[in-house]
């Protein structure tokens, strides 16, 4: 069952997604004459009805008549209202598709609300549409079967694509997740935060002398790439160790975080961290996306900061020196 205490809020502020989403669409046929359910309002109800775990469809029709007639004063009849859902199946795929481009799984944010969070974690995964990887940003590391633990969890709990891991501990507690070798292993090596500096920049001895840490990892990561598996995270915020890094690793994919609250230069991670083809690097930002706008036009200006942000890059792409 449902936690009554922040329901308005939840459907308010979903209501809001959809509606942003639907507006300009030419509204589908209603599915009786008397119906004065918006599309808007059905799918939000529809988004609901799943999140909200009833034991079957009348429970929850029972449930919206009896609580939610207040937020939805023109409910239809259960009959009217499953057809109105089905003629919006593919509007609703579309709409997860565009509500995947705006949000990205930071696990730590679920693990905060405990068992609930993995719960809604596994329910937010389910709504994005199969052809969009998924990283699971979850910087996993460990030794033994704690690690296999970790990697089982990541990838067939979650089904995550692929997730970041920290090498601190070494090859054992990277092995269990290449292991999967259909799956993304991201290896923490030279991160964005300013604190990063505080071990990675350590210069350690090697056979051909001295080289900060974070090159060592690079190297370890690209022997450990039996598979073609792994890839490396690589900060924009340090563009000329993301140079260096990319020079010395031509073809491993890089995951770089850093852009936009951090104040990493795109046109710089663009030049640095693409490879020949202008391809291999994964440029993320979250909080210029997700804090673009506290109003209730949030999703809307969500949405316009990923796409500015995603013809940014392809302008930088388009004039790379040659």
């Amino acid at each position: 069952m449902v936690n009554m205490i922040d329901i308005e809020d939840f459907i308010t502020t979903l209501f809001v997604l959809v509606d942003d989403f639907c507006q300009g669409d030419p509204p589908p046929p209603k599915p009786g004459p008397d119906c004065k359910f918006t599309e808007s309002e059905a799918i939000t109800l529809l988004i609901f009805s799943q999140w909200s775990r009833f034991g079957s469809e009348r429970d929850f029709y029972r449930f919206a008549y009896k609580e939610l007639r207040e937020a939805f004063p023109d409910l239809p009849s259960r009959p009217q209202l499953n057809r109105q859902w089905r003629s919006l199946h593919d509007k609703v795929c579309t709409f997860f598709r565009y509500l995947a481009d705006v949000l990205g799984a930071g696990e730590a944010f679920y693990e905060a609300l405990e068992a609930e969070g993995f719960d809604t974690l596994k329910r937010s995964i389910k709504c994005i549409p199969g052809n969009i990887p998924i990283i699971g940003d979850a910087k996993r590391g460990d030794i033994g079967n704690t690690a296999k633990a970790y990697a089982k969890a990541m990838f067939s709990s979650f089904n995550f694509d692929a997730t970041t891991v920290n090498p601190y501990l070494g090859f054992d507690s990277i092995e269990p997740f290449i292991q999967y070798r259909d799956k993304g292993v991201f290896i923490l090596c030279r991160t964005s935060n300013a604190g990063a500096v505080d071990f990675q920049s350590l210069r350690c001895e090697v056979a051909d002398g001295y080289r900060p840490l974070f090159e060592i990892v690079a190297l370890k990561a690209s022997q450990w790439n039996t598979y073609g598996n792994i890839g490396l995270v690589v900060g924009a915020t340090y563009p000329e160790e993301l140079r260096l890094i990319r020079q010395n690793h031509p073809d491993m994919p890089l995951l770089i975080p850093g852009i936009g609250a951090q104040g990493g230069d795109l046109a710089l991670t663009v030049r640095y961290g693409v490879d020949a083809q202008g391809e291999k690097a994964i440029i993320n930002s979250s909080r210029q996306i997700i804090y673009a706008s506290r109003g209730k036009d949030f999703a809307e200006a969500a949405r316009q900061a990923a796409s500015v942000l995603r013809d940014q890059i392809n302008h930088h792409l388009a004039n790379l020196p040659s």
